[in-house]
């Protein structure tokens, strides 16, 4: 049951804020909103961040010391993704501007399915399936229905 519940509260999270972002469009530039939202979510990481440091020091320290021992190309990897997160970003709050909410998304997400599964496939070697090809293929046409 928990595990439902858990399902529905990331649902409901991640459908939202494209919604919130479509609204506030109507107020803010793209550029506004990015700042805006991640400075709302920076806040809030600074507080908890602040909470673990007060409660849990141990562990915050296990943590820096675990960063600082990342080898480079995680970190370079974490930047370039950083990168790419923020043009996604950019590319979105264009493309609700002239797309249905309830188009967009579910093409994002289905296509996101799929470049998931390739790259599992050609950067971490895991085996393609016959279920997920024809997982990949119910995803296309879902896409080409809807729109």
């Amino acid at each position: 049951m928990i595990t439902i519940i858990l399902f529905l509260i990331m649902t409901i999270s991640w459908s939202l804020p494209y919604f919130l972002m479509k609204d506030l469009s109507s107020y803010l530039s793209k550029y506004e909103i990015i700042v805006l939202s991640h400075f709302v979510w920076h806040v809030f990481i600074l507080l908890f961040m602040l909470y673990i440091w007060i409660f849990y020091r141990s562990k915050a320290s296990l943590f820096i010391n675990n960063v600082k021992k990342l080898p480079n190309k995680y970190k370079s990897f974490l930047i370039i993704v950083t990168i790419i997160g923020f043009i996604s970003q950019l590319s979105y709050l264009t493309l609700h501007k002239t797309n249905n909410i309830s188009k967009l998304v579910p093409m994002l997400n289905g296509l996101s399915n799929i470049a998931t599964i390739l790259i599992a496939y050609f950067i971490y070697k895991e085996k393609i399936t016959v279920v997920k090809i024809i997982g990949i293929f119910l995803i296309l046409i879902g896409i080409y229905i809807i729109n």
